[in-house]
């Protein structure tokens, strides 16, 4: 483990349930916490223009490889001031729980979007699935390197409370999903694709919350639409 978030480096693969949504239109897209540029990189090849936020200095580096501009700051205090264009789309991949105060951030985030069309998009882990849930049941609450339980978390959200943050800070809720996750996925991958689907849709019916690993919302901003 390393000591301190700044001196943590994260990369992998980028995030396709962020990009996936991120509106077509949306040209000039601000990537809050963007690691080693990999949700940027898959954006520069869609012709999109990204700026990146990041505290690491080491994630900087290799981000500014695929973003137009990288900042350095630490988001528990808000967006630099430096940062004052406007964006078509911002996005908060896996952000929000590592910040304890998210306040000011969300509120600092209304003043960078475009306009009213403008959607902020934001991926959060699931304290709350099924396995998490099972092991703090058996008494477990272990830090890990990476995923739900990665040490450098401060926070952790449910479905509801997840909404209800974003809600509480000016945003209207317009997509609200998971990405199932189906037990047993060793032995589920045997069955056929339609199978698979609809073990999904039924185990999306009892429980998002339950069954939904990454939690994910586009949302709008309200103080925006207000004002237009």
């Amino acid at each position: 483990m390393t000591d301190h978030i700044s001196l943590k480096k994260y990369s992998n693969k980028g995030n396709l349930n962020v990009i996936t949504v991120i509106p077509d239109e949306a040209n000039y897209i601000l990537d809050l916490g963007c690691g080693s540029g990999d949700n940027a990189r898959i954006l520069k090849e869609k012709g999109k223009i990204v700026d990146g936020v990041t505290l690491s200095e080491s994630e900087a580096v290799e981000a500014r490889n695929h973003c137009r501009n990288v900042f350095i700051c630490n988001l528990e205090e808000g967006l630099a001031p430096e940062i004052k264009d406007k964006y078509d789309a911002v996005v908060c991949s896996h952000v929000l729980e590592h910040i304890a105060y998210p306040h000011k951030l969300l509120t600092d985030i209304h003043s960078c979007l475009n306009a009213k069309n403008s959607r902020l998009i934001v991926a959060l882990p699931n304290i709350m699935a099924y396995k998490y849930r099972f092991k703090l049941m058996m008494g477990k609450f272990e830090y890990e390197n990476a995923g739900v339980m990665d040490y450098t978390h401060l926070r952790w959200y449910t479905f509801k409370s997840a909404q209800e943050l974003l809600i509480s800070n000016g945003y209207q809720v317009e997509k609200a999903s998971t990405n199932i996750g189906v037990p047993f996925n060793r032995l589920s991958k045997y069955l056929p694709n339609f199978a698979q689907e609809i073990i999904k849709y039924l185990l999306a019916n009892i429980g998002k919350s339950l069954f939904g690993g990454e939690l994910l919302f586009v949302v709008k901003s309200m103080k925006i639409s207000n004002n237009l």
